[in-house]
């Protein structure tokens, strides 16, 4: 048997009443569907590190640089822990040419504006460099401490990831730093 009220089947009444109160202008929007409470990352990176001069030399052992990052940012508490590799093209002068590869965990803290669609990371990359030295005579490939502390923004046009960063790239040792910027385009699933 169909319940009814009237002539009108419940259901249909039922449907009728949330479909009109859905429409209300002062009605409380939908809640969102549930997010995941763990986010995974990956992007490819173009770079540029504006080294300066190092042992009367202006060679720029960084400059042009492409590389990836992956991560997983977990929603609570806001956290963004990672890896990256950035490969610098670094540069040449007539003593010999340089260039600058990184390894790096990261962590960073993500604050999320304009609804969860920016996000404005302060991170922090620590692992190697390798700083390579290649003459006509001679070529080394050692390893150093590197450390990045920095800042991303990133905007988020679900599942694509756009970000932007500045870091400040130190290497400990006998090596030039540099100041960086870094484009990235990727997923978050």
């Amino acid at each position: 048997m169909n319940p009814t009220i009237g002539a009108a089947p419940l259901p249909f009444l039922l449907l009728l009443c949330a479909s009109h109160a859905a429409a209300q202008p002062g009605a409380p929007p939908a809640p969102a569907p549930a997010r995941s409470a763990t986010l995974l990352s990956a992007s490819l990176l173009g770079a540029y590190g504006a080294g300066g001069q190092f042992e009367g030399s202006d060679v720029n052992r960084f400059g042009l640089g492409f590389g990836a990052r992956v991560g997983v940012s977990l929603e609570r508490p806001g956290v963004f822990l990672g890896l990256s590799f950035v490969r610098y093209l670094g540069g040449k002068d007539s003593s010999g040419e340089y260039h600058t590869t990184t390894l790096n965990a990261e962590a960073g803290y993500d604050l999320l504006l304009a609804q969860g669609r920016v996000i404005v990371r302060p991170m922090l990359a620590l692992g190697i460099a390798q700083v390579a030295t290649i003459q006509s005579d001679n070529a080394g490939y050692p390893l150093a401490f590197h450390g990045a502390p920095g800042l991303l923004v990133g905007l988020k046009l679900v599942p694509v990831l756009l970000s932007v960063e500045a870091r400040n790239d130190v290497v400990a040792g006998s090596w030039s730093n540099a100041l960086t910027f870094m484009l990235g385009a990727g997923v978050e699933l």
